[in-house]
């Protein structure tokens, strides 16, 4: 796996997780959604944005951990796009995993964000 720089904000730098096939899900999640609703891929951006810019998600309805989950967080927008990310080994690094919409079985997204984290942090990922 490697990283794949997205934003560099002011307090944190977003890196999106390429897999060792050089996909990258949550590049392909946002290409998608752009092309299908623009709309809720500008809000997208926008909490990338912000939260590189200001170290943190401001408004939780926008972001936050996700519970019961370790170290694990979502990025949200009103449309049903989610982000699904982990702060990296460094405290300024965002690592997102991949997305996906409101809808699909989320239990199923978090196990799959969580073995990616994993993999993520025991190959030296930042």
């Amino acid at each position: 796996m490697r990283l794949y720089r997205q934003y560099n904000g002011t307090k944190k730098t977003v890196f999106l997780l390429v897999l060792d096939d050089g996909s990258c899900p949550a590049r392909t999640f946002l290409e998608t959604l752009k092309a299908t609703n623009e709309g809720s891929h500008k809000a997208m951006i926008r909490r990338i944005k912000s939260h590189a810019d200001i170290g943190y998600t401001s408004i939780q309805k926008h972001g936050h951990p996700i519970k019961g989950r370790k170290a694990l967080f979502v990025w949200k927008t009103h449309q049903g796009a989610r982000l699904l990310y982990f702060e990296g080994n460094v405290g300024t690094n965002v690592v997102v995993t991949h997305g996906y919409n409101k809808g699909d079985p989320e239990r199923a997204e978090y196990d799959k964000a969580e073995r990616l984290r994993d993999a993520c942090l025991t190959e030296g990922g930042r």
